[in-house]
């Protein structure tokens, strides 16, 4: 069901290399995810809405 909400950062850890994502100021914003993490060895940054 595209309605069901669900966790972004779940979504993250199975997408990035061994599950490992470091966010960044998770305290700040409840609805914002923001870290760093690695897929296929490149290093990003990623910006999600968890609202």
């Amino acid at each position: 069901d595209t309605r069901t909400p669900y966790d972004v950062r779940e979504v993250i850890r199975r997408v990035v290399d061994g599950s490992r994502f470091h966010e960044f100021k998770r305290l700040y914003a409840e609805t914002l995810v923001c870290g760093f993490a690695r897929i296929w060895g490149h290093e990003v940054g990623i910006v999600a809405n968890n609202g």
